[in-house]
């Protein structure tokens, strides 16, 4: 067993091999992942990837509270209010959107058990793995804008999988939603009671599982669906988004960023309960995020996952330079007044010639490329020296 700050590990005996249990041990910050948090499961993924005696991995948290609330935003706040350009944050999202990829590039199956909170940097991993299990338990959201980011950790890729306007909707307006709804959006792909972890554990442990890895796979998968409460042929019934779909198309109908923006800022009587909670969230965020997120969606959704989390690493540096994001992060997360005092108070007041700058290019593409690719760990004790002699202090 290894134990790593918030990470613990723990290979299990099975047959002659072993299945690898990762878990996510921060239940004071609702498994916030910090920087140390990503380079520990970057260390474990490498590792395990290279080994044939490890069949498959389990994923989950400590507390049945929170899978994974985000990342750690809070630091990267403070760190931006010491230093627009600070190191500190520019190497956390490196490390992260790195980390979102070698999950979504895996080799292995890999089991992610969804209980609590399934939101922002949590839902980005959670999203790259095999097999995605949700409870009645599990919150999802992509609630960036209202700290005035983006949704970012691949969610250009994931958001526009199924069903684009619907998932523009979450990611524009930070609504949070329900494992069925993941169930029908294709974020996740088994219901199951959060009862049912320790049965499931123990059952894992006493199958045979030297049967080749497109067996192991389609035996996990079988093994789940023999506990999911999955309602087949009836998923659409249980999901509200499925209910408020026509309703929510229709507002988004246009495609122009600024009409569909200020639709949803107006619209003052939707049929459903939870369209009026999803724009309460909106109405609280960012015009500034609302914009560029809603550009940002609509441009990812006809590239592949590695081209939407390079993108993501260029939106979030050009983030950080600006005004809204660390406004945000102070008035949510460090001074705690819940009163931000955002760039552009309406979306009327924001041009076109507002966004452009964000979506220019300033990283060094080529390099993260190569780093995304790459088998190196992140080694915090000699971050200086690697990242400068690769050209990754390039911004």
């Amino acid at each position: 067993m290894t134990k790593n700050s918030y990470i613990n590990s723990y290979l299990h005996p099975v047959g002659k091999g072993f299945f690898a249990e990762i878990t996510l041990d921060r239940p004071k910050a609702l498994n916030a992942l910090s920087t140390e948090m990503f380079i520990e499961l970057q260390k474990l993924l490498l590792s395990y990837k290279k080994r044939e005696d490890i069949y498959f991995l389990f994923f989950h948290s400590s507390s049945t509270r929170s899978f994974g609330s985000g990342g750690d935003v809070k630091m990267v706040g403070q760190e931006l209010f010491k230093n627009k350009e600070s190191k500190a944050v520019k190497d956390f999202f490196k490390i992260e959107y790195k980390t979102d990829y070698l999950l979504q590039t895996y080799n292995k199956p890999i089991i992610a058990w969804g209980d609590g909170l399934l939101m922002g940097g949590g839902l980005g991993i959670f999203n790259g793995v095999s097999h995605r299990v949700v409870t009645p338990n599990t919150l999802l959201a992509m609630p960036e804008v209202a700290i005035g980011f983006f949704p970012d950790v691949g969610a250009g890729y994931f958001l526009n999988k199924k069903f684009k306007e619907l998932g523009l909707f979450l990611g524009v307006t930070g609504a949070r939603f329900k494992a069925d709804d993941a169930l029908y959006l294709d974020l996740a792909d088994y219901k199951i009671e959060g009862v049912k972890k320790d049965e499931i554990f123990s059952k894992l442990l006493s199958e045979n599982w030297e049967i080749g890895e497109d067996e192991v796979k389609e035996k996990l998968s079988g093994l789940l669906s023999n506990y999911s409460l999955n309602l087949l042929g009836d998923k659409e019934k249980a999901s509200e988004l499925f209910k408020c779909e026509d309703e929510i198309k229709g507002k988004l109908v246009s495609g122009d960023w600024k009409e569909v923006c200020e639709g949803l800022n107006s619209w003052k009587t939707p049929k459903s309960d939870w369209i009026k909670e999803s724009l309460s969230y909106f109405r609280k965020g960012s015009p500034l995020s609302w914009a560029l997120s809603f550009r940002y969606l609509k441009e990812a959704s006809k590239k592949n996952v590695k081209n939407v989390l390079l993108d993501d690493l260029n939106f979030a540096f050009q983030f950080c330079r600006g005004e809204d994001f660390r406004e945000g992060v102070r008035a949510l997360l460090l001074d705690k007044d819940q009163n931000p005092n955002w760039a552009f108070k309406a979306i009327d007041k924001i041009e076109e010639a507002d966004l452009n700058p964000y979506f220019e290019n300033i990283i060094n593409r080529e390099l993260m490329d190569d780093y995304f690719n790459s088998e190196d760990v992140f080694d915090q004790n000699h971050h200086h020296q690697a990242f400068q002699s690769k050209g990754f202090h390039q911004v």
